[in-house]
């Protein structure tokens, strides 16, 4: 329908603001494609769920930490309830919100979600998402002075990323100055 085309364009416009740092623009995007999207398609829908991610990654870009949580935190509800609790997209949620209470200094917390973004990457075997979510876990534990599991988080992401990729790739050395 006319309407899912048009709540399409508004999500790919969103998403290019959110790229070119036009977060203002990107969130007024996303917040009309969520009202079209919940009216046509429902509250739980996964394309509702996806508006809410992004737009998530939008606030956060704009400093708004609480808000961008929030709507992380209804894409992860719809995510767990539609796709199943260790679904690909839910440790994509999780890792970002983890890092978001990072930022807001909320350390055991974003700790929390980390482990768990974690867990389902292991279990999907996605092991660059793995090294990813690793490498926040290290930077969390050197916010809190644990360096010792810092080191260990830090070196299980080298080693996972070495053997994903090899040691020429961008992500090794990304890993190398964490």
């Amino acid at each position: 329908g006319g309407h899912e085309t048009v709540a399409n364009v508004l999500h790919e416009m969103g998403d290019l603001m959110d790229d070119i740092s036009e977060y203002d623009e990107a969130v007024n995007y996303f917040s009309e494609c969520l009202d079209i999207r919940k009216e046509r398609l429902g509250e739980d829908h996964e394309d509702v769920a996806e508006t809410l991610y992004s737009m998530g990654f939008a606030l956060h870009n704009q400093g708004h930490y609480e808000d961008s949580l929030d709507a992380f935190d209804e894409a992860l509800s719809i995510r767990r309830d539609k796709l199943g609790d260790n679904h690909d997209s839910v440790g994509d949620t999780l890792n970002i919100m983890g890092f978001v209470q990072a930022k807001r200094g909320e350390l055991d917390e974003s700790l929390r979600l980390l482990w768990d973004a974690l867990r389902i990457r292991k279990l999907n075997e996605d092991n660059l998402k793995a090294a990813d979510t690793l490498k926040n876990i290290g930077n969390v534990h050197r916010e809190k002075q644990e360096f010792e599991l810092a080191i260990e988080c830090y070196e299980e992401c080298l080693r996972i990323r070495r053997s994903e990729v090899g040691d020429e790739h961008e992500k090794v050395a990304d890993a190398l100055i964490a």
